[in-house]
């Protein structure tokens, strides 16, 4: 099972001139989403993957170990509280109610949690699968 945080820019069509030098958002208190970089496509940290085009930070991933529903729920509930209710876009059978039976199917890849927090310049995807 992983978990992982996705943080991206929106603005598909962008000029470097336009962003190169603006910090659509600081991720993870280390990374600027769309200002440059020197390197392409590279895993920073440990845990942690940068996504370039034109040396323009686009997108920033983490995987969050443990990755289970405690650890899920940790995460949803503080982007909650920082940006808002996110769009759940989890899928399950319909017979799975509780959060340990949608923890199994998600083991047995029969289901996925997701949420979305869209914002103006930025989207942030939370998902467990």
């Amino acid at each position: 099972m992983k978990l992982k945080i996705l943080i991206f820019l929106l603005l598909l069509n962008f000029h470097n001139s336009l962003i190169a030098d603006d910090c659509i958002k600081l991720v993870f208190n280390k990374y600027c989403l769309g200002g440059m970089t020197q390197n392409t496509n590279k895993i920073t940290d440990k845990n942690i993957k940068i996504d370039t085009k034109d040396n323009i930070i686009i997108a920033v991933e983490t995987m969050i170990k443990p990755a289970n529903w405690l650890t899920y729920f940790d995460y949803s509930s503080r982007l909650n509280q920082k940006y808002g209710q996110g769009l759940d876009n989890s899928t399950f059978p319909n017979y799975a109610h509780s959060r340990n039976a949608k923890e199994k199917l998600i083991a047995f890849k029969k289901g996925y949690a997701k949420q979305l927090w869209q914002q103006q310049n930025f989207k942030i995807i939370l998902d467990m699968g």
